[in-house]
């Protein structure tokens, strides 16, 4: 299974994404994500980074481009940003 943060951005369809998930993790369905974060998209009630952060969990495997890495963290060097999604990982599973 893989998806994108374009439908977490919604209320209705991230509930549909997080109950997929829960289902793909029961069969050992690999799970994949690219956090393409776009501030637009998100309703201001919701904090859609923190969002993020706190989904990449319950995945298997991240796609992220640069700018997706830029738009999460910050601007860093490509080695960097690597560093800060294994460290939010690694920070997520303790």
């Amino acid at each position: 299974m893989h998806f994108s943060t374009w439908p977490l951005s919604k209320q209705k369809s991230r509930k549909v994404i997080e109950r997929a998930i829960e289902t793909a993790k029961e069969s050992g369905t690999l799970i994949g994500f690219d956090p393409n974060y776009h501030k637009d998209l998100w309703n201001e009630d919701v904090d859609g980074v923190e969002y993020i952060k706190s989904i990449i969990k319950s995945v298997d495997f991240i796609k992220p481009s640069e700018d997706d890495a830029e738009r999460l963290f910050g601007k860093d060097t490509p080695e960097n940003q690597i560093k800060s999604f294994l460290n939010l990982v690694q920070r997520l599973l303790l």
